[in-house]
């Protein structure tokens, strides 16, 4: 008896996990700032699960670990996406600044993403591709990039890679609120402050190329 309610929490607390991201991804895409993350299309009939089913008092105590891999798992990709995005600026900016911003994000998140995938591995967590509509998304933004030059280039490129560390903020910050500490909070707050550190800048670099 004690395994089946052990397991009914693990189930319980997996879903409320996946809603509390649900929830951030509709608010990002609904403002188009969701860029490189994921999902899988179990997900989808999660976030119709009624109030009652995800705010239960049976809550197992692996809730913590589960939202740490689940995030985990959703920013492998969204890491990925971003070294690929900053790459790119290293090679085609014509604005120092913009250079520098890019090769320090892509050295940041590419040394975070084997972190990252312990953390998901873990808690038994694939990383999850994007799905078609956002995979679609993310490629017309790379060819938009990819056809601009100059300054042009560069202004465009702030403005998409900030909506790109927003919404690794936002998903770290729903993380953050319910995380089970360790290794996964230490890397939370490091992404939380450097991307937010880094946002701050391309702004500034923004008003300046303006």
């Amino acid at each position: 008896m004690s395994h089946s309610r052990s397991a009914l929490g693990r189930r319980r607390g997996a879903r409320k996990s996946r809603n509390l991201y649900l929830i951030a991804f509709g608010l990002l895409l609904s403002t188009g700032v969701l860029v490189g993350c994921g999902g899988d299309d179990g997900d989808s009939a999660s976030a119709s699960t009624t109030a009652s089913d995800t705010s239960g008092s049976e809550s197992s105590d692996e809730e913590p670990a589960m939202t740490d891999a689940m995030w985990a798992a959703m920013m492998v990709p969204h890491h990925r996406m971003g070294v690929e995005m900053a790459q790119m600026a290293v090679e085609k900016a014509v604005t120092p600044g913009v250079r520098e911003v890019a090769q320090q994000a892509a050295e940041e998140q590419r040394a975070q993403i084997p972190t990252l995938q312990e953390i998901a591995d873990s808690g038994g967590q694939e990383a999850m591709p994007p799905e078609a509509p956002l995979e679609a998304f993310n490629q017309e933004q790379m060819a938009q990039l990819e056809a601009l030059s100059g300054e042009e280039f560069d202004r465009k490129w702030l403005e998409t890679f900030r909506s790109h560390h927003m919404s690794a903020i936002m998903m770290t910050d729903i993380a953050m609120s319910g995380t089970a500490g360790g290794e996964a909070k230490t890397l939370q707050q490091k992404i939380h402050d450097g991307q937010l550190e880094q946002t701050e800048t391309m702004n500034e670099l923004s008003q300046q190329l303006q």
